[in-house]
């Protein structure tokens, strides 16, 4: 019993655990994850968890083992395929946020009908990732006149625009916030994608390349993504309407190969080549002009504009030693 300041007698009930923690879970921020079985989608769900969001995951298939391990952290699992917008709707009824990312080649509509979803559900906060560029493509050379450098353009139009018109997009949805993530090269894809991005690193200890000499590339990492759109989820007002052009590092591959080699224990050689040798000695043609790319272009993104948002970016050199049991080195080649 307690006395009000106008004197008169007020009861004070204590609020039971059952009660406060169903009062906390429904001030907790509630976030859907899209693609979250993949790398991004699977980083930003396990930091919002981290950070105490309730997290719903978006999947396919349910029993992927990585869908597994979400529901096993604590995150809802919900099933959907944006060929059923149904299904995107009861994705996104009563969460705060969307974490929205496409596959490459995904239709444009696949983010209309997110977005749809997402603004006739009340949703007040998107956080899309695209790529690092996005908007600049128009002044690459070659843009309007393919011939400039044809090995490079064929099929690329396409890539850039769609990446552009996803973020035009959200920019235009009518949300209360938005934020946009823009990822350069992606670390984690040297071990996913190895045979195809470091063809000779597994066979002959080599990192076959070539990016001209003395070119830094930006790298991040699943984990430094999923921590920018947690950080935005976490703190919408000050990430509202920000585009996050942030990476991990920027390494030479002399800087890559010391990383690599540091983590293994294994020494791993800088093989550089021509890009018609480079092709010749297995890179992929693909490949190939991406690192052409890199060398007249290059992505934008860099470590100090995390360090400006707060945000705390990983050195690939500690990446590395994280990831070292899963670093295929072969036997240096004499």
């Amino acid at each position: 019993m307690a006395r009000s300041p106008c004197g008169a007698t007020i009861s004070i009930r204590p609020i039971s655990p059952s009660r406060w923690n169903s009062f906390r879970a429904d001030r907790m921020t509630h976030i859907l994850v899209t693609g979250a079985t993949g790398g991004q989608g699977s980083a930003t769900a396990r930091a919002c968890l981290k950070r105490g969001m309730r997290v719903r995951a978006l999947v396919r298939d349910a029993g992927k083992p990585v869908a597994r391990d979400l529901a096993a952290l604590g995150a809802e699992l919900v099933v959907g395929d944006y060929a059923d917008p149904t299904s995107i709707a009861r994705a996104v009824e009563g969460v705060d946020a969307v974490f929205s990312l496409q596959l490459d080649n995904a239709p444009v509509e696949h983010v209309e009908t997110l977005l749809n979803a997402a603004l006739a559900a009340g949703v007040e906060h998107v956080v899309q990732s695209t790529v690092s560029a996005t908007g600049l493509h128009e002044s690459f050379p070659g843009w309007t006149d393919p011939s400039i450098w044809p090995d490079y353009w064929e099929g690329r139009h396409a890539y850039w625009e769609l990446k552009a018109a996803e973020e035009r997009l959200v920019r235009a949805a009518g949300f209360k916030r938005w934020t946009i993530v823009r990822p350069p090269m992606i670390v984690d894809n040297a071990i996913a994608f190895a045979r195809v991005l470091f063809p000779r690193l597994a066979t002959h200890g080599e990192l076959l390349t070539a990016v001209p000499e003395g070119v830094k590339v930006p790298y991040i990492s699943y984990e430094s993504i999923g921590e920018a759109a947690a950080s935005a989820i976490a703190d919408p007002d000050r990430f509202a309407g920000v585009i996050l052009e942030i990476a991990d590092d920027e390494l030479t591959d002399e800087a890559m190969a010391d990383a690599l080699a540091a983590a293994s224990g294994k020494p791993v050689k800088v093989v550089r080549a021509s890009p018609e040798r480079a092709a010749e000695l297995g890179l992929h043609p693909r490949i190939v002009t991406q690192h052409v790319w890199l060398g007249d272009i290059g992505y934008p993104a860099r470590a100090a504009a995390a360090r400006r948002y707060g945000l705390t970016p990983l050195p690939i050199t500690e990446w590395a030693k994280r990831n070292a049991a899963r670093i295929e080195v072969g036997p240096a080649q004499s």
